[in-house]
């Protein structure tokens, strides 16, 4: 993969330190800036275009679904992978529906920040376990919705009166007076 451009998003500066020293680890991948809150994430996304940003919920000003969807919706290439301590899956849901590719615990980070991170690079998702289901429920009633949303195919003109009128084989031995 070559060198990519990470945001980090988080309202506590040990947090954003031990992100910071995670992500370093990877060889290519460059931290372009941080920020304490959703927006200054949403300001600095603008400027620095980063491949993708790590990004907390719960922080002042803005939380960082509301800074996700203004980022997806200003540049949808960049890519946003939540962190959060919340695990309830209305949070996973909100998550998603704001644009997230990806969804990490912080009880988590060391072991699914960097894979999670490297799918989302990819345009692909990688959720932590605990909340993997609740992800997957996601995808799977939107998938019933657009399901739904199908108008079933019409075959075509079809001349149904014509056949039981006299027109055909049915027609001819079920006549009508």
């Amino acid at each position: 993969m070559s060198s990519v451009g990470i945001l980090i998003v988080d309202d506590h500066a040990a947090v954003r330190a031990g992100l910071k020293q995670l992500i370093s680890s990877r060889p290519g991948w460059l931290i372009l800036g941080e920020a304490a809150d959703g927006e200054e994430a949403v300001c600095q996304a603008m400027q620095l275009r980063p491949s993708a940003i790590v990004m907390d919920i719960s922080m002042p000003k803005m939380d960082g679904l509301e800074a996700t969807r203004r980022i997806r919706e200003h540049l949808p290439d960049t890519e946003v992978l939540i962190v959060s301590q919340h695990d309830s899956q209305q949070v996973v849901r909100e998550a998603q529906r704001a644009g997230a590719r990806g969804f990490v615990l912080k009880s988590h980070l060391s072991a699914d920040l960097l894979p999670a991170l490297e799918s989302a690079l990819l345009h692909s998702s990688r959720i932590s376990a605990p909340v993997a289901k609740a992800w997957q429920d996601v995808i799977a009633t939107a998938q019933q919705i657009s399901r739904a949303d199908v108008a079933p195919s019409d075959p075509g003109p079809h001349d149904d009166l014509d056949l039981m009128s006299g027109g055909g084989e049915n027609g001819r031995s079920h006549a009508f007076p």
